[in-house]
């Protein structure tokens, strides 16, 4: 599969290729502006130490607000 898709990107065109860069930078911008926890959203886990004394516990992590970095949430 990975033979066949080199070969094939080998033979396109230098601006086919420059079309294809395009494509992808453009899908990668709307995916990186997908929300990645919405408020309110949980999880829950199980945490264990690596020192001494060894335990395991039960975690819960919550999302409760948005973080603002130069205007941008």
């Amino acid at each position: 599969m990975n033979i066949c898709l080199s070969l094939c990107f080998k033979y396109l065109s230098t601006a086919m290729k420059k079309i294809i860069f395009v494509l992808l930078i453009a899908c990668s911008h709307f995916v990186a502006k997908a929300q990645f926890a919405p408020v309110g959203a949980q999880w829950h886990y199980t945490q264990c130490t690596v020192t001494f004394p060894y335990s395991c516990g039960p975690v819960e992590v919550n999302a409760t607000g948005t973080t603002v970095i130069n205007g941008i949430t």
